[in-house]
């Protein structure tokens, strides 16, 4: 996983923004996709079953 400032647009408009779909695969994605969320609660995510059952395990612990 790797950490970066940007997420193809700077992190205050990716904050603001009313709608946004995020699409990923790979479980090492899904651990990044987190924090993400957690900025902009307003995410249409598109994933691989695999990423989304990481997702759950990563979240439902916690």
């Amino acid at each position: 996983v790797y950490k970066l400032n940007t997420v193809g647009i700077d992190m205050e408009s990716f904050k603001n923004k009313r709608e946004t779909i995020a699409v990923f695969a790979g479980r090492k994605k899904a651990e990044a996709f987190i924090p993400i969320s957690k900025l902009n609660k307003n995410i249409v995510l598109v994933t691989d079953e695999d990423s989304a059952r990481r997702i759950i395990e990563l979240t439902v612990n916690n």
